[in-house]
């Protein structure tokens, strides 16, 4: 074997599984990628990048008072939920926080809200 026949066939050994798990990224369960707001999306990304949570953070879709809303889970009892409008617009933290209430804007999201679709859940392992 050639020296550089020899070169592709470590880099491909060394790289290949590096892209691979660069290019896995968690499932965009219920839409497609294209229906997801891009600030959602950029949202997606930065989770992607942290250290995984648990339990791991999952967004979901609701109809809320007529609108769609993302919420997005909380990984800890003291760690607020997000919930925001469609157009990214952060309207309260459902729950979480010291009292597990939230903030107190919204105390009637989890009374009120129908329609739920997971949108993405974290799947690293």
């Amino acid at each position: 074997m050639d020296n550089s026949s020899y070169k592709m066939k470590i880099a491909t050994a060394i790289f290949l599984p590096l892209l691979i798990s660069a290019c896995a990224s968690s499932p965009l369960l219920d839409k497609n990628e294209d229906e997801i707001p891009n600030w959602l999306g950029e949202k997606i990304e930065i989770f992607q990048r942290v250290p995984l949570k648990n339990p791991p953070v999952e967004i979901t879709q609701w109809t809320f008072n007529g609108n769609r809303v993302y919420y997005i889970s909380t990984y800890c009892c003291d760690i607020f939920s997000e919930l925001y409008s469609d157009g990214g617009d952060l309207l309260c933290h459902p729950d979480g926080g010291i009292t597990g209430k939230g903030d107190g804007r919204c105390t009637e999201f989890f009374d009120e809200r129908a329609d739920m679709r997971l949108i993405w859940q974290d799947s690293r392992k």
